[in-house]
């Protein structure tokens, strides 16, 4: 039986090396800090099997109790229940199918309109460089071109 730990390896050596609908970069970034900060820390040493729709409701607790934002949860879960489906066997066939029951897992809501995540245009940024000092005009151009976010 395959664990969390060991599938979370698989799973992002495959979405590194697939052709078919490549993962973007800032996307795997987002699942390998997920699957390194909260799933395998905290599930890592389950079996994937094991991994259903109870295991699934206190873990979304646990990470409501840490305080994360709705946002955030709503990755951690999408990234953990991708991590279940990934795992495939010798002709394809998906080993653990499931029937995730969101109203019983009952993960908080995402507000779009309550995310924290400002926009800035391009016609604010060449403002913002006009008027910056020499030091900070190049932190601006990294933040911008990175998607930095700065609170």
């Amino acid at each position: 039986m395959t664990t969390v730990r060991e599938q979370s390896e698989r799973f992002l050596a495959a979405l590194e090396t697939r052709r078919r609908n490549p993962v973007k970069s800032a996307t795997l970034k987002a699942y390998r800090s997920y699957l390194r900060t909260w799933i395998v820390p905290k599930l890592g040493m389950l079996e994937v099997a094991a991994v259903e729709n109870g295991i699934l409701k206190g873990f979304v607790d646990y990470l409501v109790r840490r305080r994360l934002s709705p946002a955030t949860i709503a990755g951690i879960v999408a990234t953990l229940k991708s991590l279940v489906g990934s795992e495939i066997d010798a002709n394809g066939n998906r080993v653990n199918p499931r029937a995730w029951n969101n109203a019983f897992v009952d993960a908080p809501p995402v507000d779009p309109s309550a995310q924290e995540t400002p926009i800035i245009t391009a016609r604010e940024l060449n403002a913002a460089l006009a008027r910056s000092v020499a030091p900070y005009t190049q932190f601006y151009v990294l933040g911008a071109s990175t998607g930095l976010r700065m609170s």
